[in-house]
């Protein structure tokens, strides 16, 4: 009866060194409370990266977008003189203007098809514009009638970008330029040709 004791006694120590060996293992296999939050944190600090970035991106996109269709519609305007035979009037908006908003207007209205420009992009968006001379006349041969280069600039509230349009005195020469130091509308675009 002894051995048959010692027999059970070893077959349950056996038993209890498994049950602990798999316990151990389950217990190396769990994360600590520590190892949790440390996940979560760089979780947190990617996200705030990541977010941030794609609002700096959304917004690049649409100050480029609202500085491309001002230029696109200013090269339209420029061609209709010499089809009209009169001259087209541009208006620039200035200041603080809100998105779907108008930026700039022409007359005659049969100087573009659509006479009224309006600022892209999202209710939420404010731009601010400068222009160096809020209105000039294209004149036939893609002419202006200004005696010193136009600058638009354009900028969006919280975000460090500035954009411009320079349309050369005489020539009505259009062409892009940008400063990424910069919101500020009375300041100039540094970089020509490119946005």
């Amino acid at each position: 009866m002894i051995k048959a004791n010692q027999a059970l006694d070893r077959q349950d120590l056996r038993s209890a060194r498994s049950r602990m060996k798999h316990q151990r293992h389950l217990w190396t296999q769990a994360f600590t409370m520590v190892e949790l939050m440390v996940t979560v944190v760089i979780i947190w600090i990617v996200l705030g990266i990541t977010i941030t970035e794609s609002r700096n991106a959304f917004n690049r996109d649409k100050l480029n977008e609202a500085t491309l269709l001002l230029r696109g519609w200013l090269g339209e305007i420029s061609k209709k003189p010499d089809t009209l035979g009169t001259s087209c009037t541009v208006t620039i908006t200035t200041g603080s203007i809100n998105s779907g908003a108008t930026i700039a207007s022409v007359s005659p209205t049969t100087c573009s098809s659509t006479p009224t420009l309006l600022l892209p992009g999202l209710n939420q968006l404010t731009f601010s514009v400068g222009a160096t001379q809020a209105s000039w006349n294209f004149t036939p041969r893609n002419a202006i009638d200004a005696t010193s280069d136009v600058d638009i600039k354009l900028s969006l509230s919280n975000f460090t970008a500035l954009r411009c349009v320079k349309v050369f005195a005489i020539s009505g020469v259009l062409r892009f330029g940008r400063n990424d130091s910069t919101s500020t509308v009375t300041s100039s675009c540094n970089a020509w040709s490119a946005i």
